[in-house]
């Protein structure tokens, strides 16, 4: 996004629920080798974009999240999940990153396959837009895009709302001006 490192110590200040994505582990693997590439030149010019503890919070992220009250019984994840597999047998990467799932003649889509009983909200998936089925919600309704929104699910109230991403982006500019204005 525009701020990334804003957001990574934003969520860390408010102590904000969050899971692993595919480019935060692709982060965490490009600060990795430039760390060992500056002690290996002394002189290095190259500023790591995060700190020890920023890199530590990422690190934390779990890859699921099971968020369970007595108003409130779903699951998070980044991506998808595989059906009928228990959820620490999931393949980290399938959890980061896959959007359908092999069969023969056509890929499924994995969150059609999603028959419960967990309630699930994943993104990774801006092309297809908000998905609403019975056990599943995907938010990723393309922020990252000039044409996109960022979306929201609230919770206990299971309610949905959206910014257009130019608002998200002024949202974004108002928010290093004045963060208790925007939360």
């Amino acid at each position: 996004g525009l701020d990334s490192k804003g957001v990574v110590y934003r969520a860390m200040k408010i102590k904000a629920y969050a899971v692993m994505g595919n480019h935060d582990a692709e982060f965490i693997e490009e600060q990795k080798k430039l760390r060992q590439e500056k002690k290996k030149k002394k002189n290095s010019t190259s500023l790591d974009r995060l700190t020890d503890e920023g890199l530590r919070y990422l690190r934390t992220l779990p890859h699921i999240l099971r968020i369970r009250t007595p108003t409130c019984n779903v699951t998070v994840v980044h991506a998808a999940v595989r059906p009928g597999v228990a959820y620490e047998e999931q393949d980290p990467d399938g959890l980061m990153g896959i959007k359908e799932l092999p069969t023969e003649g056509n890929d499924v889509p994995w969150n059609e396959a999603h028959a419960g009983p967990d309630f699930i909200i994943f993104g990774h998936d801006a092309a297809k837009g908000l998905q609403r089925n019975a056990f599943s919600l995907g938010l990723d309704t393309g922020c990252g895009f000039p044409t996109g929104e960022l979306t929201a699910y609230v919770l206990p109230s299971k309610k949905t709302f959206a910014v257009e991403a130019m608002a998200a982006t002024s949202a974004v500019a108002n928010w290093r001006e004045n963060p208790a204005a925007v939360l």
